[in-house]
């Protein structure tokens, strides 16, 4: 008899979310000198888009509730952008793999919900914050990305991206790694990363990744398999990091 072959899912809808981020984002940075009005002395195109769909805590307390899922199609600059979409590309497609397309959008935008309260927690917390702060970029859901693959199937081998250099490791060891990338983020860089939003989006993926683990045992069983066979190792995602500014 013929071995049964698993059936895997395809990776289209982290390829397109990275194609619509990487052209969304270069079409926004183009607009960066462009005044909205015929003014030179008038903000710019882009300074607008940040400020309408960035998230801060003035926009929302206008009534700017979407700016708690546009802000992650938002970058604060080119290496930002690029980050992130490598980032999003090198953590979700291997994960779309094994849970499905719809599975892998309910995540990243759990993980981009989880990241805007992150980061509004921050601004309530810590006082070295300003109150102005305006968070921007889809790391959050990146981390998210990256809690789910470290609680999902902890045990197998994974290529943890750390600025780009792949290292392998067990992908339960993601969890305390990521923590203390977090944790140095908000003692020495406070203002210009978002730590709240990347420790909500990587808390929202580790409740996630445990969830899927411990009640969803036919599909836990199936990455296992995945992870053991010939198909390439799963590969967790680069630290990437949105700037708030």
């Amino acid at each position: 008899m013929p071995e049964k072959k698993t059936s895997q899912h395809g990776a289209s809808v982290t390829i397109t979310l990275c194609g619509f981020l990487a052209a969304g984002g270069l079409i926004v940075w183009q607009l960066r000198n462009i005044p909205a009005l015929n003014n030179p002395t008038s903000l710019s195109v882009y300074d607008i888009l940040q400020k309408n769909f960035g998230l801060s805590a003035a926009g929302l307390r206008t009534g700017e509730w979407w700016q708690l899922l546009s802000y992650a199609f938002l970058h604060g600059s080119i290496w930002h952008l690029v980050a992130n979409i490598v980032g999003l590309y090198i953590s979700a497609a291997s994960l779309e793999q094994r849970i499905g397309k719809w599975a892998l959008l309910c995540l990243l935008g759990l993980g981009t919900l989880a990241g805007a309260v992150g980061f509004l927690s921050s601004l309530s917390l810590d006082p070295r914050l300003p109150s102005t702060a305006l968070c921007l970029g889809a790391s959050a859901s990146v981390m998210a990305c990256l809690g789910t693959a470290a609680c999902f199937a902890p045990h197998e081998r994974a290529a943890f991206w750390f600025f780009f250099i792949p290292l392998p490791i067990r992908a339960w060891w993601a969890f305390p790694i990521t923590l203390t990338i977090i944790f140095c983020e908000g003692y020495f860089w406070p203002n210009t990363t978002a730590y709240g939003a990347h420790f909500g989006g990587f808390l929202a993926g580790v409740t996630n990744g445990w969830i899927m683990h411990n009640y969803l045992p036919t599909r836990s069983a199936s990455a296992n398999n995945h992870f053991c066979s010939n198909t390439p190792k799963t590969e967790a995602t680069p630290y990437g990091k949105p700037k708030s500014i």
